[in-house]
């Protein structure tokens, strides 16, 4: 069985019409729902700057009601991992119970040094990711907070601590998505984990939504797909529905 999950794009549109849009995948039964977690757009439009993600996780979290909801992904070299944890403690209250909290060591240089940040080595920001997840835990631990969904967001420096998480990300070519996968199987086996102990998601480009029905061969267990401003649902729906076809109507489980 295959989810659809949606990345609405914080840029280029108001706050509201994105708050909107949350809205409206929600009642169209996405099961998932995300923003990214960027100091500004990431393609050139009306508006210099984007919403930041949190702010607009907290706000949508009050006004869906059934999808799993999240930032995919948080860059942790930006935050305290105490303020992330206590930020996914909050906004996973607001919202019922529903938040997956997204982790990731950030790729973009600007996003680190718009805030004052330095931009590590990727080596680097990995183990500055392994060291947040650990203090993430340890600061529910000493709030009494119960252990969130954790999905880790990455290619193969980031296994090893997906392996140990509820949930992998990726975004890559369906080549790369099925030895990303054999990978992240083999380390679960070595670590004396189940591998489907970990649910598998990649991010679709629109290229890649062609070639939807690979990643499901190869494992994916949800498809999310990126939708920018101006946010049309028809259009959107279009997009899901041409890909359940491609896959096999049978495949598709909605939210609700």
């Amino acid at each position: 069985m295959i989810d659809f999950g949606v990345q609405i794009h914080p840029q280029h549109a108001s706050a509201t019409e994105a708050l909107l849009a949350w809205r409206a995948a929600d009642d169209e039964g996405f099961s998932s729902i995300w923003t990214w977690d960027h100091a500004g757009p990431l393609k050139a439009g009306p508006r210099s700057a984007s919403h930041e993600a949190w702010t607009l996780l907290a706000a949508a979290a009050a006004r869906t009601e059934r999808a799993r909801i999240g930032v995919l992904v948080t860059c942790t070299g930006i935050r305290p991992p105490e303020l992330i944890a206590d930020m996914a403690r909050t906004v996973d209250e607001i919202s019922g119970g529903r938040l997956v909290l997204g982790l990731g060591a950030g790729w973009r240089a600007d996003d680190f040094t718009s805030y004052g940040v330095e931009f590590l080595r990727p080596t680097d920001r990995i183990k500055a990711l392994t060291s947040s997840y650990h203090r993430i835990h340890a600061r529910w631990e000493a709030t009494a907070c119960p252990a969130l969904p954790i999905l880790i967001g990455g290619r193969a420096a980031a296994l090893p601590l997906a392996a140990g998480c509820e949930v992998w990300n990726t975004i890559g070519s369906p080549a790369d998505f099925t030895s990303l996968n054999g990978d992240l199987d083999r380390i679960c086996r070595e670590a004396g984990r189940a591998p489907d102990a970990v649910r598998r998601t990649v991010l679709l480009r629109p290229a890649d939504e062609a070639n939807a029905a690979e990643y499901v061969a190869a494992g994916a267990q949800e498809l999310i797909l990126g939708w920018p401003a101006p946010f049309d649902v028809s259009e959107l729906l279009v997009r899901r529905r041409t890909i359940a076809d491609a896959i096999g109507a049978s495949a598709i489980r909605r939210a609700r």
